[in-house]
């Protein structure tokens, strides 16, 4: 699954595009800072 949402277009202004593969690159790393931020922006 990952290969296939790898090989999709990340633009957000193309049509059939997704930002799935950066969602799943963030949730891989040890770093979760990220998560803090949505949460803060969520917050306000």
């Amino acid at each position: 699954m990952m290969e296939r949402v790898a090989k999709m277009p990340s633009d957000d202004t193309s049509i059939g595009s997704s930002n799935f593969n950066i969602f799943m690159d963030n949730l891989s790393r040890n770093d979760h800072k990220w998560i803090d931020d949505i949460n803060k922006t969520i917050e306000t």
